[in-house]
């Protein structure tokens, strides 16, 4: 029934929304241009995405099932967007828009905003707007 809805509500949204189904759920959209890494293992496609524990590679599930509520991804390229329910966020290039409601915030430069609810913000530049509820946002160089 919740996967339903989502397939609803993202049939009426823009094709930037994603559905967070439990905690875990991330969709990263690559358009190509980036290599995504999910608790110590690579993926490539336009977009990779966590969904009921297991990851899907441009609509294909891919063998095993992530382990624990928590998942931590790191993204070597230039991906549009990056999106994750539980778990910190790196980002290895320029991103368009970066957002976590869990967990903390490690970028480049992101052309778009970054918004976490809960963890920190670490970019060297931000073109957007950025925010956090319970965390700090400071300047890196990664």
């Amino acid at each position: 029934m919740i996967k339903n809805l989502c397939r609803a509500l993202l049939g009426a949204l823009s094709s930037t929304n994603s559905c967070h189904v439990g905690a875990g759920s991330m969709k990263v959209r690559t358009g190509g241009n980036a290599v995504v890494r999910i608790n110590g293992k690579t993926y490539s496609g336009s977009s990779v995405e966590i969904v009921g524990g297991r990851v899907r590679v441009d609509g294909v599930d891919q063998d095993g099932v992530l382990s624990g509520p928590t998942v931590n991804v790191t993204v070597n390229g230039s991906p549009a967007s990056v999106q994750t329910d539980s778990g910190d966020i790196t980002v290895n290039g320029t991103a368009g828009t970066v957002s976590a409601t869990s967990g903390d915030v490690k970028c480049g430069n992101v052309q778009g905003g970054v918004s976490t609810t809960s963890g920190d913000v670490l970019c060297r530049s931000i073109g957007g707007s950025v925010s956090t509820v319970s965390g700090d946002v400071s300047r890196s160089f990664l």
